[in-house]
């Protein structure tokens, strides 16, 4: 049986954020991976040493020369970010976690964009900071992002309060797993949780409720 999809991209990184997606909607096995090796230094090196690979990569995947990628190739679309992709897909198979209204709609791309710009490179920045052999400097890098983190958490957690369980309202969707997928990078930060429970006590709910899903932690390891 030919695939719909190929999904670009590595064990261990924004790769399971799709795959998480593609399990919940019951279409992981549509899909083919394909393996993008990288070599980490100070960038982020994609097929290094393969230059053909990387230039065809770039010229016909992921004109950014990152990860995740999806080739739709049903529909011949290529989609990178991870959240547009995960959009694309609940929408595309017409799931309960897909937008019903332009309303929907609409908070939906909020929370990706909140998720892309307003949380994610801080987060993990804080696990990277973990890595600090100094512990003085790591002590005070951890309190600088942390403070950074006040402002979108906050905008979190009051949202929460307003909509309910979810981000939407009473049931989960593609915002919830797009913006849940961003916090998931702190998990390794020692007391990560603890700082999250203390002071946004409904968004710490909603994280655990979230990440006791059957397909979060399949996905996250992948």
């Amino acid at each position: 049986m030919s695939k719909l999809y190929r999904l670009h991209g590595q064990a261990g990184s924004r790769i399971w954020k799709p795959l998480w997606c593609m399990r919940e909607l019951g279409i992981v096995e549509q899909a083919e991976l394909s393996d993008v090796p990288i070599k980490i230094g100070r960038t982020v090196e994609i097929f290094p040493g393969e230059d053909d690979k990387r230039e065809y990569y770039v010229n016909n995947v992921n004109p950014n020369g990152r990860m995740p990628a999806l080739e739709d190739l049903e529909k011949g679309l290529t989609l990178f970010d991870s959240a547009a992709i995960n959009i694309y897909l609940c929408k595309k198979h017409e799931s309960e976690l897909a937008p019903k209204d332009a309303a929907e709609d609409a908070l939906c791309t909020q929370w990706a964009v909140w998720g892309a710009f307003e949380a994610e490179q801080d987060i993990v920045l804080l696990m990277f900071a973990q890595m600090m052999k100094d512990e003085a400097r790591k002590k005070a890098r951890t309190t600088e992002l942390w403070d950074k983190l006040e402002r979108p958490m906050n905008a979190l957690n009051i949202s929460l309060g307003k909509s309910g369980e979810y981000l939407l309202g009473d049931r989960f969707t593609v915002a919830d797993l797009n913006a849940e997928s961003v916090l998931d990078w702190g998990l390794r930060v020692p007391g990560y949780e603890d700082h999250i429970k203390s002071n946004y006590p409904l968004a710490h709910a909603w994280m655990t409720k979230i990440r006791a899903r059957p397909h979060h932690d399949a996905n996250q390891n992948a």
